[in-house]
Parts: C-alpha cells; sequence; structure tokens
C-alpha cells in the first residue's frame, strides 16, 4: 500500500493529500535525528546539551485549479493543523504550522506546482487509545495522597497498562461521571512514580479530562456534548505530580474515586 498523507484543522476537518486534486509528493524531512553540543575534550567530545531535532516536513502540492488552491488555502487558515503520514499500516502525526508557495499554472501539466513546508510544533507521535481492567480496585489505593511504594497488582482493577518505545510520551486521560474526588496513578514495576487529584465531584454525564501536552495542558471538566465546562486546574492536588509524561518501556496507570473504579480512557500520544 503506498503511503498517504492528510491534513487536519482545529475544525476536525480532514485533507486528504493523496488526490489527484491536490496531490503532496517528493516529501522529506520525514525521519528522525538528534542534536547535540558538544564540549571537545582533547581527542574525543563531550555532549553537554542533547535534543530531538524539530521535525520540518517540505514537498510539494499538485493543486489543478486555482480553485484547489483557494480552498486548501481557506482549509490551513483555519489553524490548529496536524499533518498525518502513514508509511505502511498506522498513522504518524506532528502538530505544525505551514508555509505554502504560489505559482502559475504549468502550459504543459497544466497544474499547479507549490511548494510547502510543515514545521513541526511537536515530535512524531502515534495515537493509542486503551481501556481499563474491569472488576473491584483492591482497598486503600485510593486514599493515599502521597508518593507510597504500593505493589499494585499487575490486571487489576482500574488499571490501564502502557507500552511504550525508548521515548516517553504524553497521554490525555478521560474519566467518566459519576466520579468523586477521582485519582490517576502512574506505576513502573508496581512502583507509584507519579499520581494526580482532583478534589471534585463529576456528575454522570460528564468527564474530567487530564491532558500533559504543553500545547493543550489541562485538568478540566466537558459536559455530555464535548465542551469545556469548568477549569478543575485549581480544584486538584497540588501536593502531586498531576500533569506528568509516560516513561519509556512498560508502565500502569491506575484510576480511582472515593467510589471505586470509574470508566476510564487513556489517550498516548506515543513518540516514534
Amino acid at each position: 500500500m503506498p503511503r498517504r498523507f492528510q491534513l487536519t484543522n482545529k475544525n476536525a476537518a480532514v485533507y486528504d493529500l493523496n488526490t489527484p486534486g491536490h496531490y503532496f509528493y517528493e516529501p522529506e524531512g520525514l525521519g528522525w535525528g538528534e542534536e547535540a553540543s558538544l564540549l571537545r575534550l582533547g581527542q574525543t567530545y563531550l555532549v553537554t546539551e542533547e535534543f530531538v531535532q524539530q521535525p520540518v516536513v517540505s514537498g510539494f502540492i499538485l493543486f489543478h485549479s486555482y480553485q484547489e488552491y483557494d480552498n486548501f488555502l481557506k482549509f490551513i487558515q483555519v489553524g490548529g493543523l496536524v499533518l498525518g503520514y502513514m508509511p505502511i499500516s498506522s498513522w504518524r502525526y506532528i502538530n505544525c504550522t505551514i508555509q505554502l508557495g504560489k505559482t502559475e499554472i504549468d502550459h504543459e501539466t497544466l497544474r499547479l506546482r507549490c511548494e510547502v513546508v510543515f514545521s513541526g510544533t511537536s515530535q512524531w507521535y502515534e495515537r493509542v487509545s486503551v481501556q481499563p481492567s474491569a472488576g473491584t480496585i483492591p482497598d486503600g489505593a485510593k486514599l493515599y495522597n502521597y508518593r507510597y511504594p504500593y505493589k499494585y497488582a499487575q490486571g487489576a482493577a482500574g488499571t490501564i497498562s502502557v507500552s511504550n518505545g525508548s521515548l516517553s510520551s504524553y497521554f490525555r486521560l478521560k474519566i467518566a461521571g459519576l466520579a468523586e474526588n477521582p485519582v490517576w496513578r502512574l506505576y513502573v514495576a508496581g512502583v507509584i512514580q507519579a499520581t494526580g487529584e482532583v478534589d471534585a465531584t463529576i456528575p454522570l454525564g460528564h468527564s474530567l479530562i487530564v491532558n500533559t501536552r504543553p500545547s493543550s495542558m489541562e485538568i478540566a471538566e466537558y459536559d455530555q456534548n464535548g465542551e469545556f465546562y469548568r477549569d478543575l486546574y485549581g480544584f486538584s492536588n497540588f501536593a502531586t505530580e498531576r500533569l506528568f509524561s509516560l516513561p519509556p518501556g512498560e508502565s500502569t496507570m491506575a484510576v480511582a474515586d472515593d467510589n471505586g473504579t470509574p470508566t476510564a480512557t487513556l489517550e498516548v500520544f506515543r513518540r516514534v
């Protein structure tokens, strides 16, 4: 199956970049790399700073008419762009800004060949949604509001197993109401690494959203239509970490409230 590209804007509209009317081709910058600051020590070098390079994807879009170009221009001007890339069988994404060139229609191809550059405002990631195990959470698991080396059984109720690669990842946790004073905890090898808590009641039909991505970070309540209802960051327990990332490798997220295990979904923006 040939590789595919698509673009999504903040209205959740999707623009297919693999159609004859607006075809993205000759892509460059789809790889991965690191940048480092080095200090020379004799005949060797010491790494003083190291970080992942900003993704910058470039190429050309062929438009078969000025109207197609104008339609695309209106689409990207909405903002909130996310470039999707499917090299084989799964989508990868980067949040991005865009620079779009403009040409005249070529008299031989009868197309506009326009240069485009997508500058990443995130690193490449996959979207992975996972559900918690069912059953009854162990007594006392939700009552401690500090770091505690509590051994949490793998597969216990209210836990969500996460498999990352070699990179840490952000997440978006959705806890459905009814939930009273919901708590979320991250475990690695059965030991708590980070935790968060909100001192509030999420009514039936509403949801608590914990989003740790820097560009959209929030602890907030949403209504039954998925619309923002109120900011709950000020109701969170400031003695806990609350907003953290998921580590490389295997980890477990545990979710609980004062009454047991509310329904939860974890969306992982797994870096690739």
